[in-house]
């Protein structure tokens, strides 16, 4: 999940244009989030989208990964969540369904602004000058974390982290499909759109139909919010949080399956070869990240190794669980609470 509370009035009161104040009122008049009810167990609504192009899963697989995602769930949060699987649609069908909501105002800010179009001429320069941007907001010691090598000045980290964003997500999305093709396919709308962040965004805003989709896809690409755990992994966003005024918990989240499921060689080559049970367990604590935001509207965290509350700062994501279970203390008490997503 990303948070913008702290940013984003700045960022939009900088632009002039009436769409940027459309969304700054929309925003302004998000209720803040109450807190819940955690005794009961709560229901989530599921919506899973499949790409035929990309690794299915099973019904079997797929009832597996939500029984561990509850399971997960009771033991680092202590959340009692249940899932019903409302909605199961191709991605084709599904972009077709929703791309509307990319033009929709105030919405259509995120898709028209945020988004950095990775077949623009200058898309090296302009994510060179995000990646700059963001970074520059981040403390030392986080910075440190992300980019470990303590000898460079922050200058050199910047340039180097660029150049790292760049070769990682060019290589990302040359990655081959189970059809043979890239996974990124520019001529092909639901391939190029659906791997953007901003794209998602803005479709979460307004979703109805479920409090959760599920995605067998990827999110790989460059925004003007990238925050650092993003950037360090070339543009990768696994899940996130967004606000949404139609649904009982004011959320919806997307999680991405492919990061988890990917038999592709660069996916490999950053974090080995997973059995089935391995990017189930993976694809759970992700899950089960952002119901630490949806459920119990906990901040990001950026610091504390082998908390749920962290993300997955890269995308070795088995060393991220194996943290978390080594840990075996959340520090739940320790995060701060959101006031919108």
């Amino acid at each position: 999940m990303r948070n913008y509370c702290s940013i984003l009035l700045v960022s939009l009161i900088a632009c002039h244009k009436p769409l940027s104040i459309q969304f700054e009122k929309f925003y302004e008049q998000i209720p803040e989030l109450s807190p819940l009810d955690l005794s009961k167990p709560i229901l989530l609504e599921i919506s899973y989208v499949e790409d035929a192009d990309y690794p299915k899963l099973t019904d079997a697989d797929l009832q597996r990964f939500l029984n561990r995602t509850q399971a997960r769930a009771k033991d680092l949060l202590g959340v009692p969540v249940f899932f019903q699987l409302k909605k199961k649609i191709e991605a084709k069908d599904f972009f077709e369904s929703e791309k509307s909501k990319f033009e929709t105002a105030p919405f259509s800010f995120l898709s028209k602004e945020w988004h950095l179009d990775s077949d623009a001429e200058n898309f090296s320069a302009d994510a060179g000058k995000i990646v700059r941007q963001q970074l520059q907001k981040v403390e030392d010691k986080i910075l440190k974390k992300y980019f470990p090598d303590t000898r460079l000045h922050r200058e050199q980290i910047y340039q180097n982290a660029t150049e790292q964003f760049l070769k990682r997500l060019r290589a990302i999305q040359n990655e081959h499909d189970i059809q043979g093709n890239p996974i990124y396919q520019k001529n092909i709308p639901h391939k190029k759109y659906f791997q953007s962040y901003a794209h998602w965004d803005s479709i979460l805003y307004q979703y109805a139909d479920a409090d959760i989709i599920l995605y067998n896809g990827l999110v790989a690409g460059a925004d003007t919010e990238m925050p650092i755990y993003v950037i360090a992994r070339g543009g990768v966003t696994s899940a996130f949080i967004e606000n949404n005024l139609h649904r009982k918990y004011h959320g919806v989240g997307l999680v991405t399956l492919y990061p988890c499921f990917s038999r592709g060689s660069y996916f490999v080559s950053v974090r080995g070869v997973y059995s089935p049970s391995d990017s189930i367990e993976c694809a759970a604590h992700i899950f089960v990240h952002e119901l630490g935001h949806l459920l119990l509207h906990k901040e990001e965290n950026y610091t504390f190794e082998g908390s749920i509350h962290r993300a997955p700062p890269d995308l070795d994501y088995m060393k991220w669980v194996n943290a978390i279970k080594l840990q075996k203390k959340m520090r739940s008490d320790e995060v701060g609470l959101l006031k919108k997503f």
